[in-house]
């Protein structure tokens, strides 16, 4: 593969997830890898919305794309283009919360880094000549924050380099203009090509791709900062004998990549990966005290509403994400009452991050050979009645184990077929709701869209309860 075609395109095969003991690959849909061309690059922010590039053959050319895909009822739906058309290329995205970086290139794949304020993807701006550098090819742009300043680390074959492709970083100024880039150096740099950096806040470790061994390109990483990094070290868990590229973390221990990896080296597909070996760890009284009682919230009448079922096919991920999408409506219903912005971002989408986090130490519990009961409890507003309620929080508790017996491809089934982990329900209904909660079905901005209402519509996890 050429120094030049990687610089825009990666590569459509098809693999059965992969597990280890330590990581969980799979690839992703139909819907966001097609059968025609390659996919590349997917970023998310949120778990919600999602970018990646895709390059299909137009009159015996290649040309890429960028495309945009949300979440949807447990899946990345296909993406709808969303390119800027004043370019033959444009790919490689990245986006942090004010801007967007890409790179686009014209029809002899001369490349440049543009971005575009996050408000109006249709004005662009070139970064300027110190990072676009003329005579070279510049690309693949990443911005994030590095030791507290914001930084774009990028691809180029500009002089001054080791050779071949380099991975260079710029920082921004006061000024609010990115400096003279610094070479990554020879621990990361060789006489090969280095490609698709990724800076990894959780871990502070740069990721990124090289083919310095048998021409493919497999992933490396070190730690260290600015120019002065570590050795590099191939990550095995994601290399395999085909090119792996474009790693992107949305959590510590799971994120998305690019491989042409399967039973021909055709195209690219983009691939989730999820780390499942932890360090035993016990859920003692700090863990407790951090993440108990942790309370999960739900929009009115979900999930499945108008039905007096006790349980759901749904998980509680795919109500939380619904949820979540109505933050503009609940914002405009409250006449942008801060407390509400702040609900969204601080209990609902923190306290699913939370979730998360008490599932992981109760899993590395039972590797570790321990019994563990879940006790939760479910409420629901005072709209409908006694027993409608009463199911409909039956429902919400319904979806958590959904989710539970779902998460990272299913790693708890085992043990809640064994009996290792149990869970012990308690769904209340409205009967411990507050006597301030609007039951007015015509008053919907108190009894749907208030604060009081929003927290009524919870499920709780109580306790961990732990057998050695």
């Amino acid at each position: 593969m050429s120094k030049i075609f990687i610089t825009i395109l990666v590569f459509v095969v098809q693999i059965n997830s992969i597990m280890s003991q330590e990581i969980i690959i799979k690839m992703l849909s139909e819907k966001t890898n097609t059968k025609l061309g390659s996919e590349f690059n997917f970023v998310t922010n949120d778990n919600i919305n999602a970018f990646y590039s895709s390059s299909s053959i137009e009159n015996n050319r290649f040309r890429t794309a960028i495309y945009k895909s949300k979440y949807i009822d447990g899946d990345w739906q296909a993406g709808k283009y969303f390119n800027i058309d004043a370019f033959y290329n444009v790919g490689n995205i990245s986006c942090d919360s004010t801007s967007c970086y890409f790179s686009a290139c014209d029809s002899l794949n001369n490349c440049k880094i543009f971005y575009y304020n996050i408000n109006d993807k249709n004005v662009y701006f070139d970064v300027g000549e110190l990072i676009n550098s003329p005579n070279s090819s510049n690309t693949q742009p990443h911005i994030t924050i590095h030791k507290n300043q914001k930084a774009l680390y990028f691809v180029s074959n500009r002089s001054g380099g080791k050779g071949g492709l380099d991975i260079w970083v710029s920082f921004m100024g006061r000024n609010g203009n990115f400096g003279s880039p610094l070479n990554l150096g020879s621990k990361i740099n060789s006489f090969a090509d280095e490609v698709t950096p990724y800076y990894n806040k959780w871990t502070e470790e740069i990721y990124f791709s090289t083919n310095k061994e048998k021409k493919v390109f497999n992933i490396y990483k070190s730690s260290g900062k600015i120019n002065k990094w570590k050795e590099s070290v191939k990550e095995e868990n994601l290399s395999s004998k085909e090119d792996d590229l474009y790693v992107y973390f949305v959590k510590k221990d799971k994120g998305y990549f690019s491989s042409n990896r399967g039973d021909t080296s055709c195209c690219m597909n983009n691939y989730s990966f999820t780390y499942t070996s932890q360090p035993p760890t016990k859920i003692d009284d700090l863990i407790k005290l951090d993440f108990l009682p942790l309370n999960l919230y739900f929009h009115n009448d979900e999930p499945d509403p108008r039905t007096t079922k006790k349980t759901t096919k749904k998980t509680y991920e795919q109500t939380y994400i619904t949820y979540f999408q109505k933050e503009d409506v609940y914002i405009e219903k409250s006449k942008n009452d801060t407390s509400i912005i702040k609900f969204f971002q601080d209990s609902i989408k923190g306290n699913y991050t939370r979730l998360n986090s008490v599932l992981d130490q109760i899993y590395s519990n039972l590797i570790n050979g321990n019994k563990i009961e879940l006790h939760i409890k479910g409420y629901a507003s005072p709209l409908h009645n006694a027993d409608y309620n009463k199911n409909l929080s039956s429902r919400r508790i319904s979806s958590l184990v959904n989710y539970i017996n779902q998460y990272k491809s299913s790693i708890f089934k085992q043990h809640i077929n064994n009996k290792k982990l149990k869970f012990v329900i308690i769904p209340y209904g409205e009967s411990k709701s507050s006597s301030k909660t609007s039951a007015d079905p015509n008053n919907k901005r108190l009894s749907v869209y208030s604060l009081d209402a929003m927290l009524e519509r919870k499920i709780q996890i109580i306790d961990v309860i732990i057998d050695d």
